[in-house]
């Protein structure tokens, strides 16, 4: 299999997926509490410094199970 050298671009998207780091806070936190996980305390407080209520945003994408 060759290798792609050409420069990615709008019509030419990376072939290597986008790492978890990309993800913004929110969709990480999402990611977590759908999967019935607590978020990491470290990405809570990221949260909270962006203005965002945990105890809704968890209520609601986890289905009101605590």
């Amino acid at each position: 299999m060759a290798f792609d050298y050409s420069v990615p671009s709008i019509d030419n998207p990376p072939t290597f997926p986008v790492p978890h780091e990309v993800r913004s806070p929110l969709d990480r936190a999402i990611g977590q509490w759908e999967a019935g996980n607590r978020i990491p305390l470290d990405l809570a407080v990221e949260l909270m410094e962006e203005g965002y209520d945990l105890p809704t945003l968890k209520a609601q994408h986890l289905g009101g199970l605590q």
